[in-house]
């Protein structure tokens, strides 16, 4: 087993690493993508012939206390097939670094997670210290772009509502809904129907609904404590 340390290895699999410079507390690299082929990505086509190259700067993972930053070198490629309509295409690096990106696939994976975790202001703060230069907003963005991870129906619920109303998911103690005004009950009977995951509500706000429809609710409501009523069947 080879234990010689590489500049390459530094980088994203694929890339190779041609230069590395520091500048104040800022570490480039100046890599490149091995292999003379590409695929143009309307139609397929393998390409190798080269029109022209430009350079892109993303961020990457911190260094030993020094934020790095990527000068990739892309390759435009000539589509040599003659029905397609992209005549120019950049080459493209997957998942590693997606088209327009700012950021390495794996950094966006650590802020997005930050995001998730922290929040915004809150993880640009703990970002800064960990040599992330990134800030609120962006952190708030990546959510956006990124979406939710796929979350679980809740099996029991708790509900708190004082100015406005949210429902917990017990087993998991996390927030699964927040709704405001002094209409909670309501809007939790209207997510129940669209969400008919969760399987056990308060049985006192049950109480306070009124003219709200719970046909089969009823017949199927066992209670549990003086607090909750639990959904059978569901």
């Amino acid at each position: 087993m080879s234990t010689k340390f590489r500049p390459s290895d530094l980088v994203p699999a694929g890339f190779i690493a041609e230069r590395i410079t520091h500048v104040d507390d800022e570490t480039c690299i100046l890599l490149s993508r091995s292999g003379a082929t590409a695929l143009c990505p309307a139609c397929g086509r393998m390409s190798r012939t080269v029109r022209s190259r430009y350079c892109r700067q993303v961020a990457d993972l911190p260094l030993s206390g020094r934020r790095v930053r990527l000068l990739v070198r892309t390759r435009r490629f000539t589509c040599e097939a003659v029905l397609c309509g992209t005549q120019i295409f950049s080459e493209r690096f997957g998942d590693v670094l997606p088209p327009y990106a700012r950021r390495t696939g794996r950094l966006e994976h650590l802020v997005h997670h930050l995001a998730l975790a922290l929040g915004g202001r809150p993880a640009a703060r703990f970002a800064q210290r960990l040599m992330l230069p990134v800030s609120n907003d962006t952190l708030l963005r990546v959510i956006r772009r990124q979406g939710l991870p796929p979350s679980i129906p809740p099996s029991v619920i708790g509900i708190d509502d004082w100015l406005g109303g949210v429902i917990i998911a017990m087993a998991r103690s996390c927030v699964t809904w927040s709704v405001g005004g002094r209409s909670v009950c309501y809007r939790i009977v209207s997510q129940r129907r669209q969400k008919p995951g969760c399987g056990e509500i308060p049985k006192s706000r049950l109480l306070l609904v009124t003219g709200v429809e719970l046909t089969g609710w009823r017949q199927q409501r066992r209670c549990l404590t003086p607090h909750r009523s639990r959904i059978d069947g569901i």
